[in-house]
């Protein structure tokens, strides 16, 4: 199983290069790659993972106020718009934002039908550009990033170089279902990819989850999606521990649909659930936030501040925010975490102080950076990847266990969901 973090500020470069053992590889949002061009090529070389890139072209045909503040596109957007104005030559893509939103109409005129090529092409080029030169620097690079660069290849040995993303990603809309225009609209762009691009080219499955259970419309998008390479599935406001078993089955019934085509399958917003799908079937990977980002809205406006610091719980495989993490840690001592990251921080309170388990819970959790709560989750979570692919361990059984002890130290008292241990049981095929 290949579990990918999906990198969302600068910051996290140091998290992730001080935890290399702990995931497959990276994922990297368009508008962050236009953005952080010339830091991402030197990090990538220096990190030695592989990755790809999410392009974020959904957002063009949605409400763009999601990624608007005080009416201005924000910085990483407003350079991804930049780039895509770069390979029409001109302002056309921006000149087409001025008026709102894209719309199915700005692709396709009716009557009689005729597609407008030169979006497409800017559209595909422009997304596809971006990916196959991350790595490179251009000309208007600062000369300190050149050096800087130059001297990293330098020192690396040529078979750790890395050449480029594992695979490319064609660029995607929302479709809510398979009638939709825009559901048209996203095969005539994986279409144009695959026949302007020799590369392995994924396609992003971005639709609603309203339409899972549905036979019908997941064999239409398989039929149709049928010249990529490789899949990524986003449901749309689809959290694995908050919808319900149907919503879970339906989930399962979609992959393994979707692995009969024989094509890779990756989840491009997923959590334990999916990693305990991946004992039972051949799901190949998933990505998601450091320790946020199981789960996305498509309609999710970019805020561009932090997030509270959320402590993972491996008993419920779900996180809590701080004061909840405090009263779990007190009323269940045995919840105390023994990674490289949590047993340096115990003892050192310990020592300060023999404390009763409140205090101690307390005083613990006050002296976690915002870093350590993330790299705790790294860490964590990579045991459970490993728990997962050993054959010895009944999976199924520790998940009925896992439950029965969140029951039995009444853990639902403190607002710390439960619930969903037991929907993913009934869930697993």
């Amino acid at each position: 199983m290949r579990n990918y973090y999906r990198i969302g500020i600068t910051n996290e470069g140091k998290l992730l290069a001080d935890n290399p053992n702990t995931f497959h590889g990276i994922v990297i949002q368009g508008n962050f790659t236009a953005l952080y061009k010339d830091w991402l090529a030197t990090f990538l070389q220096k990190l030695k993972k592989p990755f790809f890139v999410d392009p974020r072209t959904e957002v063009f045909g949605l409400d763009l106020n999601n990624i608007k503040k005080d009416n201005d596109f924000r910085a990483s957007f407003q350079k991804l718009i930049d780039h895509y104005d770069n390979t029409a030559k001109s302002k056309f893509f921006s000149n087409l934002l001025k008026h709102g939103k894209l719309s199915p109409d700005t692709f396709i005129t009716r009557n009689p039908k005729k597609w407008n090529s030169k979006l497409i092409n800017v559209l595909v080029d422009g997304t596809i550009t971006l990916q196959k030169n991350i790595l490179n620097l251009d000309i208007t690079s600062n000369k300190q990033s050149i050096k800087k660069y130059l001297k990293i290849l330098e020192e690396l040995p040529d078979e750790n170089k890395l050449t480029g993303p594992e695979f490319l990603v064609a660029p995607y809309f929302y479709f809510n279902n398979t009638s939709s225009p825009w559901f048209e609209i996203n095969v005539k762009l994986i279409d144009t990819t695959k026949r302007k691009y020799k590369e392995k080219v994924y396609a992003v499955i971005c639709f609603d989850k309203e339409i899972l259970g549905d036979d019908k419309e997941i064999a239409n998008i398989i039929s149709n999606y049928n010249n990529a390479d490789g899949f990524l599935v986003w449901i749309n406001g689809f959290y694995e521990n908050k919808v319900e078993t149907t919503l879970l089955r339906n989930y399962v019934h979609l992959l393994q649909k979707l692995i009969r085509t024989q094509k890779p399958i990756i989840n491009l917003y997923g959590s334990y659930f999916t990693l305990l799908l991946s004992k039972y079937i051949k799901i190949d990977g998933y990505s998601r936030g450091i320790a946020l980002g199981e789960g996305r809205e498509v309609e999710n406006p970019a805020t561009g501040g932090g997030t509270p610091n959320r402590y993972y719980i491996s008993l419920v495989h779900d996180f809590a925010v701080e004061e909840t993490a405090i009263k779990v840690l007190s009323r269940y001592p045995v919840s105390r975490c023994k990674c490289d990251i949590c047993k340096p921080v115990f003892v050192e309170v310990i020592k300060k102080r023999p404390p009763n388990d409140i205090v101690l819970a307390t005083n613990f959790i006050k002296n976690l950076r915002s870093q350590w709560f993330k790299a705790h989750f790294m860490h964590v979570h990579n045991q459970e990847i490993k728990n997962v692919a050993d054959t010895s361990v009944d999976l199924k059984n520790g998940l009925r266990q896992d439950a029965e002890t969140a029951k039995k130290y009444r853990l639902r008292e403190l607002d710390v969901k439960t619930n969903h241990l037991e929907r993913w049981l009934g869930s697993l095929p």
